[in-house]
């Protein structure tokens, strides 16, 4: 789990090029589901 929204919506944000308004309708766990998939998608961390 990231430290804030914040990280989690810069990892979505580098892979899916999402605005922060667009996620800033998601629920918590929604939010956490598309990270993961960031992160699944962006092996160079």
């Amino acid at each position: 789990m990231p430290e804030s929204v914040e990280q989690a919506y810069a990892d979505i944000s580098v892979v899916f090029h999402w605005q922060p308004s667009e996620m800033d309708t998601m629920s918590l766990d929604e939010l956490m589901s598309f990270r993961k998939m960031a992160q699944e998608r962006n092996k160079y961390e």
